[in-house]
């Protein structure tokens, strides 16, 4: 069986848990009385392989869990620790296996799909696109695009691009792409907060005015301090949906809001029975003296 392990570590406490349903379905043929109720799971040809489920989570300015499931195709909108609603991208982008979401200050938020941007705001009613950008057809300074993943620097998203170790930073302003030195980040990242250890852009998933928060090992989140140098180890994830990160960088969908809080989905799935649940678990940063 694979278990659920997620440590609380240095700093942070946890301050709700909550499980849901996981549940079999063919994802060219998703189940609509389940999947308003519960997460779908793909299981992969190689025995014992969870192929894929939830692979993203985003938290928007009203307090909604916003949590990707490719398998249904569809964002489920979590509150008080149930799923409300579930909304449905338009037909130009899909929520695959390897999608990336991330949210920025003014709650838009953006889907990364196979070199597709989609940016997005939820409404009342639906999931409203606000523009789509084929990433790969487009150029920035002469430069061809090859959009990996999503980072957030102050309230801001950002796509990385280009081939790791060596990446570069892309913005969408209006329909047009603005780029930014992933080393010149790198180099900001050792000088202003003395992180002396390699750290790549594949890994960071937000830097927030003195904070940096970091997978290590696709297993821990970590947060450097500005000026300080000290990694605080916060929480560590089991990896039971890791084939749904787009990338790589952490074991299993996390999202780290503007005020430090860690929201990370993770959950337990038994092969021998085909059952399992999905677990949300939402940490605080501890009061700081």
């Amino acid at each position: 069986m694979i278990k659920l392990l997620f440590t609380l570590m240095i700093g942070y406490r946890l301050v709700a848990q909550y499980e849901f349903p996981l549940r079999a379905m063919d994802p060219a043929r998703p189940d609509s009385s389940v999947k308003e109720k519960a997460f779908g799971y793909w299981l992969g040809r190689g025995e014992g392989d969870l192929s894929f489920g939830p692979n993203g989570i985003v938290v928007d300015s009203k307090g909604n869990i916003i949590v990707s499931d490719p398998v249904s195709g569809d964002f489920k909108v979590i509150r008080d620790g149930k799923i409300v609603r579930t909304v449905k991208p338009s037909n130009q982008v899909q929520i695959i296996k390897f999608s990336a979401t991330s949210i920025d200050d003014e709650d838009n938020i953006y889907l990364l799909d196979r070199g597709h941007l989609a940016v997005m705001r939820l409404t009342e009613d639906s999931l409203v696109m606000l523009s789509y950008h084929n990433m790969l057809a487009e150029k920035v300074n002469g430069q061809n695009l090859h959009p990996i993943r999503l980072i957030i620097i102050n309230g801001k998203v950002y796509v990385t691009t280009g081939t790791p170790p060596k990446q570069d930073l892309v913005s969408v302003e209006g329909n047009k792409f603005l780029l930014y030195s992933g080393d010149s980040l790198e180099k900001e990242l050792k000088e202003k907060w003395n992180i002396q250890q390699p750290i790549y852009l594949l890994d960071v998933l937000r830097i927030e005015d003195k904070d940096v928060y970091f997978s290590k090992d696709y297993r821990l989140i970590w947060r450097v301090r500005k000026g300080k140098g000290v990694i605080d180890s916060l929480v560590e994830g089991s990896g039971v949906f890791s084939a749904g990160i787009a990338g790589g960088g952490f074991s299993c969908p996390v999202f780290v809001d503007k005020k430090g809080r860690i929201y990370v989905v993770d959950g337990e799935f038994d092969i021998r029975t085909m059952t399992g649940k999905v677990i949300l678990k939402i940490y605080e940063p501890e009061k700081e003296e």
